[in-house]
């Protein structure tokens, strides 16, 4: 035998809406963690990694983006999406540019996700961009960031306006 149920909105115990389904059908979850941001500067990368800090938040749905240190805090465990871009300006020969999203402040540990672009100038301006995305599994306060490292000494010059992280929770 099959049920149905119908209701227009579920609610916590406490009054806060935890979903509202409307006219058509189409399910809204106002409290779902989300967030995305971009860099409104350029920032000059090295063959060290550091951590990339996306200052413009275009919305942060639950505050758990901080755009100071640029870690996103998971308020519940679950399965998030993420992705995140950069572009460089080559400011010389052959470069390598390696992005990644990772679970912790150490290089390279905690690594989940990454990109790799490959940028070569032989005159003028050239330009490249790494990107990478996926789901990860996270524990309630564990936080994600973005690294980003060229795979040579020279530097290169980050552009804002290709530069992104965004993420939200899957369930």
């Amino acid at each position: 035998m099959a049920s149905t149920i119908k209701v227009n909105e579920i609610q916590h115990t406490g009054g806060t809406s935890a979903m509202t389904v409307d006219t058509t059908g189409r399910i809204l979850q106002p409290a779902k963690p989300a967030f995305s941001a971009t860099r409104t500067s350029n920032l000059t990368v090295t063959n060290s990694p550091q951590t990339i800090i996306y200052n413009a938040v275009h919305h942060n749905q639950g505050s758990h983006y901080n755009s100071s240190n640029g870690k996103f805090t998971a308020p519940v465990t679950g399965l998030y999406y993420f992705s995140a871009a950069t572009s460089i300006v080559v400011l010389a020969d052959s470069r390598f540019l390696v992005l990644t999203i990772q679970t912790s402040d150490s290089n390279f540990t905690g690594q989940v996700l990454s990109g790799r672009s490959h940028a070569y100038k032989a005159s003028g301006t050239s330009y490249a961009q790494a990107q990478c995305a996926g789901v990860i599994p996270l524990n309630a306060n564990d936080f994600v960031l973005c690294k980003l490292e060229v795979e040579t000494s020279s530097a290169l010059s980050v552009g804002d306006s290709a530069c992104y992280f965004t993420g939200y929770l899957i369930g």
